[in-house]
């Protein structure tokens, strides 16, 4: 793995919960059903969403705890839709919460006022679910997150070390645009789980070499396809079992210390090689010629293992710094 790190050219970020806190908190439930109201579409998107693993999902179920006690809601056939949202039975009818992409799948055509709506909140970087009941949005609910404190700084190391980074979202344009503009690095929108992979493979196939990096169970498959994937530590046990490398510490700086380290091992592989070879190359044909006392080269033979342990203990000042920890 340190050795395929040290040689990526390019590195892709997933949007939330790695360029982002990964805490996103609910800003806004609106109700297109004057009927099921605020509070109604809150908690049937929360009923639904209580067990999905996704940050969006979590942000609605957390902001439901909020509200006064109601009729439990029964859920069956719940089935989570990766990199489009979630699909349950409420009471007989068949309930969607998610994006455009799955309700494009079921069929589902948001109506206007709708599409207004989302795309104002999109554009103030925020990513809107659509709860849609028995084939009719009947509301949206905006979630907001904010980038990580540290995320322009290691966007920033990653091209001191002159590589590629981009980022790649399940969300929509206006929230990933958002978080690309900020970070000043191109994005991709509306990922699936399955493009995601794919577009890790169109970089291998011009001869890119790619670590991305994820946290949710949508960028399994990139992590998979990727040269090294890198999971966050507070990610899903999938997204940590498909990664080649998994951060301990729920610090994106540790991606640009991985790849500085992962080169430093490297050169001291390739330094030990040299010198190993070298001591051998000069003192064995004139020990044999007669030129050099089986002792001396003996010695030389010591020095050449000692050098090659000193030289490799230097990566441990690589180590000991609280960043690289």
């Amino acid at each position: 793995v340190l050795e395929r790190a040290g040689r990526v050219t390019d590195v892709l970020l997933d949007k939330t919960g790695t360029a982002t806190r990964g805490r996103p908190v609910l800003r806004e439930v609106v109700a297109l059903d004057p009927g099921l109201g605020r509070d109604g579409a809150l908690r049937l998107a929360a009923a639904v969403e209580a067990r999905s693993e996704h940050h969006v999902g979590r942000a609605i179920v957390g902001a439901a705890r909020l509200l006064p006690e109601g009729e439990r809601l029964e859920v069956r056939e719940f089935r989570a839709v990766p990199g489009r949202g979630v699909v349950a039975v409420v009471g007989g009818g068949r309930v969607l919460v998610g994006n455009r992409a799955l309700l494009a799948e079921e069929g589902v055509a948001p109506p206007r006022a709708a599409e207004e709506a989302t795309a104002e909140r999109e554009a103030r970087g925020e990513t809107v679910a659509f709860l849609s009941v028995g084939g009719t949005v009947r509301g949206l609910l905006a979630v907001t997150d904010v980038l990580r404190e540290e995320a322009p700084q290691v966007v920033q190391a990653l091209r001191h070390e002159r590589l590629s980074v981009g980022l790649v979202s399940g969300d929509g344009p206006g929230a990933t645009g958002a978080a690309g503009s900020a970070l000043g690095i191109p994005w991709t929108a509306g990922a699936t789980p399955q493009s995601k992979r794919a577009l890790v493979s169109a970089r291998q196939a011009s001869g890119r070499r790619v670590l991305f990096v994820g946290d949710g169970v949508n960028d399994a498959p990139a992590l998979t396809q990727s040269e090294v994937g890198a999971a966050m530590g507070r990610g899903t046990d999938v997204t940590m079992e498909s990664a080649d490398v998994v951060l301990v510490r729920d610090d994106l700086r540790l991606i640009p210390e991985l790849v500085r380290l992962s080169r430093r091992t490297l050169a001291v592989i390739r330094q030990n090689v040299f010198w190993a070879f070298f001591y051998n190359a000069v003192a064995i044909p004139l020990a044999m010629a007669g030129f050099l006392h089986p002792i001396v080269a003996a010695g030389a033979m010591a020095c050449s293992s000692l050098f090659v342990v000193a030289n490799s203990l230097r990566l441990r000042r690589a180590l000991a710094a609280p960043e690289s920890a």
